[in-house]
């Protein structure tokens, strides 16, 4: 590690220097090429937590590039070489576990790309998809003393700061791509600096959740953060995600009740729940046209049919498909169709399990459920139920949608597992 006499103020100053060349990077390759040495140089100068804080951070700005498969592999590159230094840590300290986990995960990596290589006739353009889970998994193992607060606060920043700077970017004509799709029932879905919707609504659910669960171990202060998971929520919900809207509701009644079961003065409590369950039904009223969009997206037929396939967005009719595909090709379904294999019909399965039953086979699967067993055994678990919250959410989350390809798409379940394992930091 690059030795800096304050390392904070070389924290921030990346970040700053970050946003301003994400904000003019539609004009100038230069610009480009200086955020992809920032997002490396973050793993070299800065220590474990802050250089995961930077990664998350940058993370929010994926769509400004004019190369968006580019950024994932520089995002992916700079955990590989944070686990790089983490293993010649371990070599050096002799630590024998960690050396066999990762030789392990790498021998796995290889095994997956040779077999994938083979079934999917050499297609090596997409040589990086798929691998982001098991650098999560190795990532996880590995990293130790994460300041959780630090990271889901700084995350939480950069969600609203790419919002910002999206908008800005648009309106002032620097940049040609509009922070936003049109939808027939909505009008206007905001996607910020992300090039699906869908994956600003998840950050956006990890966030949310994150802070709602800091506020609940009382790590964090309500009283003068209550404003931050507002502003979250705000930017999810205009996104208009059928599974970040159900999520949220869910999420906060599951919260309300925690609370109510944990809290000294029960009465003061419900009294505030009530005053907060008025505001935000005058707020639906007030914004009636919006809540009318939330509610035509569950059932108004799209395209997709009727019922559970409306509700899904068609998303139950690919899982049969995958399913149907997986059961007529036996050998599939025990090896997997190759880890870069090309998708069933038009569309990803949109599921995280499927995905990598799919790609893994069962016998990939068990590999790598013995990877997280190991995990679970070498580190103590939480017994505050609290903190298994975010990886609750991430993981109803993960039913709808497809992130095993990129570190990016795996942040929110890397972050949320860090939740699980006990941390020095965060108690502290």
């Amino acid at each position: 590690m690059i030795m800096c006499k304050d390392k904070n103020k070389i924290f921030y100053l990346m970040s700053a220097l970050y946003v301003f060349f994400a904000f003019i990077s539609p004009l100038s390759l230069t610009a480009f090429s200086i955020l992809c040495a920032l997002i490396v140089l973050s793993v070299i100068v800065l220590d474990d937590s802050k250089a995961l804080s930077f990664i998350a951070f940058s993370s929010c700005f994926m769509a400004c590039f004019n190369i968006q498969s580019m950024f994932l592999k520089m995002l992916d590159l700079a955990m590989v070489v944070l686990l790089v230094k983490q293993l010649i840590i371990a070599i050096k300290n002799k630590n024998k576990k960690s050396i066999i986990f990762v030789c392990a995960i790498l021998g796995f990596c290889l095994v997956l790309f040779g077999y994938s290589l083979c079934v999917a006739n050499f297609k090596i353009y997409k040589w990086h998809q798929g691998f982001g889970i098991l650098l999560t998994i190795a990532t996880i193992c590995l990293l130790n003393d994460i300041d959780l607060k630090q990271v889901i606060l700084y995350l939480s920043f950069g969600l609203i700061v790419s919002s910002i700077c999206a908008l800005l970017s648009y309106v002032g004509g620097v940049s040609a791509k509009p922070p936003f799709l049109h939808d027939s029932l909505c009008g206007i879905r905001f996607s910020a600096y992300f090039n699906y919707v869908n994956a600003l609504a998840l950050y956006c659910s990890l966030c949310q959740t994150s802070l709602l669960t800091l506020f609940l171990t009382k790590r964090l202060n309500l009283r003068k953060w209550w404003w931050l998971v507002a502003i979250i929520t705000i930017i999810g919900l205009s996104t208009f995600s059928k599974s970040f809207i159900a999520i949220t509701t869910f999420t906060y009644i599951l919260v309300c009740v925690l609370g109510l079961i944990q809290s000294k003065s029960k009465k003061k409590y419900i009294t505030n729940l009530c005053i907060g369950a008025l505001i935000v039904g005058i707020i639906f009223l007030i914004f009636n046209s919006y809540a009318t969009s939330i509610i035509k997206r569950f059932y108004v037929d799209t395209g997709y049919g009727h019922g559970i396939n409306t509700a899904t967005t068609g998303r139950f009719e690919i899982w049969k498909g995958y399913i149907k595909y997986l059961i007529d090709h036996p050998g599939f379904m025990i090896f997997g169709r190759g880890i870069v294999a090309d998708s069933v019909g038009e569309f990803t399965p949109h599921n995280l399990f499927i995905s990598i039953l799919y790609r893994l086979g069962i016998v990939g699967t068990l590999i790598l459920v013995a990877f997280v067993v190991y995990i679970c055994i070498q580190a103590k678990l939480r017994k505050n139920i609290n903190y298994y919250l975010p990886l609750l959410i991430v993981l109803i989350n993960v039913c709808f949608e497809d992130i095993s390809s990129s570190l990016f798409t795996c942040l929110p379940i890397l972050i949320s597992a860090m939740f699980v394992l006990k941390n020095k930091s965060i108690e502290q």
